[in-house]
């Protein structure tokens, strides 16, 4: 999470847009996102909780073989084409195209 204080307005704005967008995201392997705001002077972002070890987990605890691997790109492949749909709705009000990189 990053760390910015209330000042810093573009930084703020910049947090709340993006979570917002990714709000709109579905998709298998995508944590989804419920909320975002502040609470106590924080601000945070309310996301799916998936239980379970990480992709970095799975590759320290033991290499996969080429199968495995290639399964993991291809789901990530998914992701990346889901993503490459929504670039276009980006580019709306809710996110200007400086934020999309």
């Amino acid at each position: 999470m990053p760390k910015f204080g209330v000042e810093d307005r573009k930084k703020v704005r910049r947090f709340l847009t993006e979570a917002k967008a990714a709000a709109t995201l579905r998709h298998p392997n995508i944590v989804a996102v419920y909320e975002c705001g502040q609470a106590d002077g924080e601000y945070y972002i309310a996301s799916e909780y998936i239980e379970g070890r990480t992709l970095a987990d799975c590759i320290r605890r033991v290499r996969p073989d080429f199968r495995e691997a290639a399964e993991w790109v291809r789901q990530l492949m998914d992701v990346v084409a889901t993503l490459a749909g929504w670039l276009p709705k980006a580019r709306s009000p809710l996110m200007p195209p400086a934020s999309v990189r």
